[in-house]
């Protein structure tokens, strides 16, 4: 035992070298240590510190000291007003982490009753892969606030979606992209259209559904059929070009108008598709010739010849050859 001073009658504080243990005739007990100094409590035991209503039986604050080799702790550390108290781990070792658990199925709730936000300045990762959702059927989120360039990542780079500055990007899903409802674009103040299609190459094995666009217009897939939709029919103009010599014709053109012996050659029947073109021959005395490119055919032969003057012949691509219609 230490010799230690019992202060005046009834004798309700106990002091040794400066610090002061107060007893009040409420039963509230103060412990005072000296200046500069704390109190410590040395145990091995599950109930170190215990403060409850019922001692040790469900208590409010329990410390438990009782481990093998306790090397691990929680520091609570005070500050000035509106200057945040701070918790930490304490620990013999260079990283520790920290658990707060619930019991059984019951929750843990951060500011439950504050009106401040719940700040993070690290990652918020789960325990395991697929282990944790965000939000549940019934409780869900209002809002996602992203930055500008935040990117989506699902299955750790299988399909993403990726920011920048007015644009949305949307990558991976070799299998595709499926919307199970009409999707609704809205053209721009400018008058930019809402929706843009592929343009340029047509797909080699189109499938049902498939639109896409090409300098010779555009077309879509339909019952094993492609279709195709040029840009005369588009605009209600057709485009007529009048030759007098030699002309390749273009996959824009629509009727070529030819007057004197001359050679008009088609565009390759790759790619456009139910794609028609006319040649029409105006003048009389002539012949005018309708070649084909890499020894495609017209109604099975390489050329076609007009000799009849206002005579005009039709061709209509299958994708490989032309056909008279």
């Amino acid at each position: 035992m230490f010799p230690a001073t019992l202060i005046s009658p009834p004798f309700d504080r106990i002091q040794r070298g400066g610090g002061i243990a107060s007893f009040a005739a409420t039963g509230a007990f103060s412990l005072t240590p000296l200046a500069g100094q704390g109190a410590v409590v040395t145990s091995t035991s599950s109930n170190a510190w215990t403060v409850g209503a019922n001692g040790s039986t469900n208590p409010v604050l329990q410390v438990d000291a009782n481990t093998g080799s306790v090397a691990t702790g929680l520091k609570i550390t005070g500050s000035a007003a509106a200057s945040r108290l701070l918790l930490a781990v304490i620990s013999s070792g260079t990283n520790e982490g920290l658990s707060i658990d619930s019991k059984g199925s019951g929750t843990i709730r951060l500011n439950a009753t504050g009106t401040g936000a719940v700040e993070f300045s690290r990652n918020a990762v789960p325990t395991t892969t697929d282990g944790s959702a965000l939000g549940t059927a019934s409780l869900m989120w209002s809002d996602v606030f992203l930055a500008s360039g935040a990117v989506i990542n699902f299955d750790n780079g299988d399909v993403m979606l990726t920011h920048s500055a007015n644009t949305l990007a949307f990558t991976g899903a070799s299998s595709g992209y499926t919307f199970d409802a009409l999707v609704l674009t809205v053209a721009t103040a400018a008058g930019g259209a809402g929706l843009r299609l592929p343009h340029g190459t047509a797909p080699t094995s189109p499938t049902n559904g498939d639109v896409w666009t090409t300098t010779g217009g555009m077309y879509a897939r339909i019952n094993g059929v492609t279709a195709l939709f040029t840009t005369s029919a588009v605009s209600d103009v057709i485009v007529v070009t009048t030759q007098a010599g030699n002309y390749t014709v273009l996959t824009t053109d629509n009727l070529v108008i030819v007057s004197g012996t001359f050679t008009i050659t088609l565009p390759t029947a790759v790619g456009v598709t139910g794609k028609p073109y006319t040649v029409k021959k105006t003048d009389s005395g002539t012949t005018t010739t309708i070649a084909t490119t890499a020894s495609q055919t017209i109604d099975g032969a390489t050329t076609r010849t007009i000799l009849v003057q206002y005579e005009s012949v039709t061709m209509v691509s299958d994708g490989s050859n032309w056909h008279v219609v």
